[in-house]
């Protein structure tokens, strides 16, 4: 079905990894097929720093079809995932669904995009921080990679560092989910007491991440057989298409020696989830693939 009755398709944009296009597809994709939508920075009602979904308890039914953008995974639990039921005084409420973690019990369907970490961080920098002064990513040496990333936030006051924890974690501080592993000692040391809080919040995240169709920037032609079988009406993905790039004069060269293991530190449990997608993105393939064949 194209869109079925209180499931919508939320669209959770992993900043710098391509997430600008998907936004436009799916909203040319709604109109053209006369859904509605809520997508920051591509309606006029829809101002662009919106992290939340709408809410509105008066319905049953969500306010759109499709939700698209750097949206907080708990928000759309908070929005989407209730029953509307009546107590034993005859008055209505709502019962919150959070733990309903499979996909065939989800209220709506996930979709989310990756990117290698390293190149996502690296973007992130580029686009966000030389506008503000800093140095070019290639120009940085591994001690100032160490000392700027935990510090360094956009103008929206959001941070480069564990993107996949920012819309999918727990945590709702964003100096915490930015420095989650900045001091090194990441969630694989038992003995550092807030490794325990890392740890959750990787699983936290990981569960979530395992509701979703994933779209991977680095494999766009797959991504596209992907998206295509799951969504049928999203067929008009354009790997050709690049939004919000930056100049790659910045980026040419490499980096220093010992930044990227730097960078990799502050970013333990966004690599953690990375690999945890792409092995999710492998196995849809699979599916993909299997039925394919067997259609043929």
């Amino acid at each position: 079905a194209l869109y079925e009755d209180r499931r919508p398709l939320v669209f959770f944009h992993q900043r710098k990894a391509g997430g600008s296009s998907i936004r436009t597809i799916l909203q040319s994709a709604a109109e053209e097929h006369g859904l509605t939508y809520f997508i920051p920075c591509h309606n006029r009602l829809h101002r662009c720093r919106i992290y939340t979904l709408p809410l509105d308890q008066s319905k049953r039914k969500p306010k759109h079809a499709i939700y698209g953008g750097h949206l907080f995974y708990s928000s759309a639990v908070n929005t989407l995932e209730y029953d509307k039921t009546r107590s034993e005084d005859g008055l209505q409420y709502f019962t919150y669904q959070t733990q309903r973690d499979d996909y065939t019990s989800r209220t709506f369907d996930c979709f989310t995009n990756i990117r290698d970490p390293l190149n996502r961080v690296v973007s992130s920098w580029n686009y966000r921080q030389i506008h503000n002064g800093a140095l070019p990513s290639g120009n940085m040496t591994a001690s100032e990679w160490d000392q700027y990333l935990p510090l360094a936030f956009s103008e929206y006051g959001y941070g480069n560092n564990n993107e996949a924890a920012r819309l999918f974690g727990g945590i709702s501080s964003e100096q915490e989910v930015n420095t989650l592993t900045s001091d090194g000692a990441g969630d694989t040391d038992a003995r550092e007491p807030h490794s325990v809080v890392v740890a959750h919040e990787l699983d936290t995240v990981l569960s979530r991440i395992a509701t979703c169709v994933i779209y991977s920037q680095d494999r766009c032609e797959d991504s596209k057989k992907i998206t295509e079988h799951f969504f049928p009406w999203l067929d008009t993905i354009d790997c050709s298409l690049h939004l919000n790039t930056h100049n790659n004069e910045w980026t040419r060269g490499g980096l220093q020696p010992g930044a990227a293991e730097i960078i990799k530190k502050h970013n333990l449990v966004e690599f953690h989830a990375y690999n945890f997608s792409m092995a999710l993105f492998n196995e849809l393939l699979a599916v993909v693939n299997n039925e394919t064949s067997q259609e043929g």
